[in-house]
């Protein structure tokens, strides 16, 4: 048997990790996304939407302020902590829930509400992801270069894109 040499072994033990991380986060994510869904449906039960509206917004916010907390965190666990908020952010938000709430309007005649829907949903989510954003690098020790993408080096395997 060959060993590997401690450096690649430290590599792909942190790409378990970040796997491990991000399928955590992703679970979490699921869950609230769920609860938070569920509070909503049973307090305005005659408009299915609104959960997915919300968690999507909230969803925007919150991953605008983790990017900007994250990207300028250095440390040990920072890719770590990064898949957890990948994970996270995505068991979320899942766009595909919030396009069947959609599509569901569509299909019951309710056209102009979900326009209405898909318009406010991108100016919304995008100024709340800005707003959280800002926020995030007011707090943040460093200012993040957020020209350069570091997606790609957050698993050793990948390659740059």
């Amino acid at each position: 048997m060959i060993l590997m040499k401690s450096n690649q072994q430290i590599k792909i033990f942190s790409g378990f990790l970040i796997i491990i991380f991000r399928g955590l986060g992703g679970a979490m994510g699921a869950i609230l996304r769920y609860l938070v869904w569920l509070r909503i449906e049973t307090n305005y039960s005659n408009q299915t939407y609104w959960g997915s509206i919300i968690v999507n917004v909230v969803g925007a916010f919150l991953a605008g302020l983790s990017l900007n907390i994250l990207y300028c965190t250095k440390g040990r666990f920072t890719n770590i902590l990064r898949g957890f908020r990948h994970g996270f952010i995505s068991g979320f938000t899942v766009f595909n829930w919030f396009v069947f709430d959609l599509y569901s309007l569509f299909i019951s005649g309710h056209v102009f509400t979900a326009c209405i829907i898909i318009v406010l949903c991108l100016m919304v989510n995008t100024i709340l992801y800005e707003i959280g954003g800002s926020i995030g690098r007011k707090i943040s020790p460093t200012k993040p270069d957020l020209t350069k993408r570091s997606d790609s080096r957050e698993i050793p395997w990948e390659g740059e894109r």
